[in-house]
């Protein structure tokens, strides 16, 4: 057999190899967009129950120093989006204690929390932040309206009392700046009728001082967890 013969086989084999391992990336591809299209559908349906259509009102894609807005999405009770019954907001939060935490929320039409969802990414402590999934913490937020606070309310009427996950402070107070964010960017588009992206992050922008004042309120306020130890271990990791 003649080297060119040779050659000619090896560089056919490479070619065909070269083929079949670009075809299998963009199949494992195409199915990890489908999965997460999936989730995300199943999420939004979670977040805001009362709805049965959903449309993107704008990909807001902002982020200040602690929560990240992705999307704001518009939920009709009915195929031809006739009748608005809330929206929901795809955020995260960058101080998980295990990185960053994916929180949906729903809103109705009166600013009250229909129900928080975690989603991805999430990779919080087995056994304490990873507690955050658990109705007995999320539920704390589902039909209420207010801003949200870990440990006891101030004087101001508004403030919602929010008891954090034993041992795990770090990832309740992330997950609650999420729904609080949410809540804001939701008020904003429901009475300033916020036309586009530009203005609703230029809104966003101003009111992002007070979230600010808002979370130092809530860690100042918060009291010590059952289990002291594991939470100091915590903050001091952290």
């Amino acid at each position: 057999m003649s080297k060119f013969s040779i050659a000619l086989r090896l560089f056919i084999i490479t070619a065909v190899s070269a083929l079949l391992l670009a075809l299998a990336n963009n199949l494992t591809q195409e199915i990890t967009v489908n999965n997460q299209k999936k989730a995300l559908e199943k999420s939004l349906a979670e977040a805001l129950p009362s709805a049965k259509t959903f449309e993107v009102f704008n990909e807001f894609n902002y982020k200040n120093d602690s929560v990240k807005i992705k999307c704001v999405y518009k939920g009709y009770s009915d195929e031809k989006k006739k009748d608005l019954v809330g929206y929901v907001v795809e955020t995260s939060s960058m101080e998980g204690y295990g990185g960053e935490i994916g929180v949906i929320v729903g809103v109705d039409t009166d600013n009250k929390i229909t129900k928080v969802v975690i989603s991805s990414p999430f990779s919080e402590t087995p056994g304490l932040g990873a507690k955050a999934k658990d109705g007995k913490f999320l539920n704390q937020f589902s039909g209420k309206s207010g801003i949200f606070t870990i440990g006891s309310a101030g004087d101001d009427k508004k403030e919602v009392k929010v008891q954090a996950i034993s041992s795990a402070t770090i990832t309740s107070k992330a997950v609650t700046s999420c729904v609080n964010a949410a809540s804001e960017v939701v008020d904003v588009i429901a009475n300033a009728q916020v036309p586009d992206t530009k203005d609703l992050q230029e809104t966003y922008n101003k009111i992002d001082e007070k979230s600010k004042i808002e979370r130092e309120n809530a860690e100042n306020s918060h009291k010590d967890e059952p289990n002291p130890t594991i939470a100091k271990e915590e903050e001091e990791n952290e």
